[in-house]
């Protein structure tokens, strides 16, 4: 079994709690209660935004996908913007297969990411 692991980061952006999920590592079904649970903890309370970095995500399957789900579902259910960043190509692939690429917000970086928070920018593609 690969090693995998999710940190939580809280940061401040003008005056806004932004939560980061960064998981690294493979992303399969047998990993998913962890990122699960990282995730949903990491709206409670409910920060402005959730961004997940993607950019050290090894393998994501449809178990990773329904896992991102969740957590944009309740996310949008607390009234909190939902984002991706800087997926991998096997992430990208991933998202782009499942048409959810169309629907998240996806940034290239952490950074940008959040500075589209700042900017009160849409959380849905445009």
């Amino acid at each position: 079994m690969t090693e995998f692991a999710v940190s939580v980061e809280l940061r401040d952006v003008a005056s806004l709690r932004v939560a980061v999920v960064v998981p690294r590592g493979e992303g399969d079904v047998d990993h998913m209660p962890l990122l699960r649970e990282r995730l949903l903890s990491a709206l409670d309370p409910a920060p402005a935004a959730l961004v997940v970095d993607l950019s050290q995500v090894a393998f994501l399957d449809s178990s990773g996908i329904g896992t991102l789900v969740v957590a944009a579902r309740r996310a949008r259910e607390l009234d909190c913007e939902f984002h991706l960043a800087a997926p991998t190509h096997v992430a990208a692939r991933a998202l782009a297969a499942t048409a959810l690429d169309r629907i998240w917000p996806i940034h290239p970086s952490v950074d940008e990411a959040l500075a589209t928070v700042e900017r009160g920018g849409p959380s849905t593609p445009s």
